[in-house]
């Protein structure tokens, strides 16, 4: 029997990041490369999600946030094309802290999909 995931971003949270590590676009995140630990700022990033509230364990953001437990199932179903950099991850306001976080870089991206085998839904038609 195989195993089956659904990734989605949730575009209803409430909260979110509300400060990030402030790297430079050469620095690799979002690119698709590899990036150099040595070019990282400390990996320090500020949340507003509250104590009662589930963080997601992915965070599309300008540095990404993955949680230990999504790169676990990642490594589990043969993806290995990724970095993790350990993150502090905190709300300021209410001192909670994440220590399961890490900063995500995708090294190798696609812009490929097989749409005949896909499930999807068209948000823009484009023109």
């Amino acid at each position: 029997m195989s195993d089956y995931y659904l990734l989605r971003t949730d575009t209803y949270l409430d909260h979110g990041v509300t400060e990030c590590p402030p790297c430079r676009y050469d620095t690799g995140f979002l690119r698709g490369v590899e990036v150099r630990k040595q070019s990282l700022p400390p990996m320090h990033f500020q949340v507003d999600f509250q104590k009662d509230e589930a963080m997601p364990h992915f965070l599309d953001y300008t540095v990404p946030l993955a949680s230990r437990s999504f790169l676990k199932v990642l490594k589990k179903i043969g993806i290995v094309n990724f970095q993790a950099f350990p993150a502090f991850v905190r709300n300021a306001e209410t001192g909670q802290e994440w220590n399961d976080y890490y900063a995500f870089n995708v090294i190798g991206l696609l812009k490929c999909a097989n749409l005949e085998r896909s499930d999807y839904d068209i948000l823009m038609g484009g023109g």
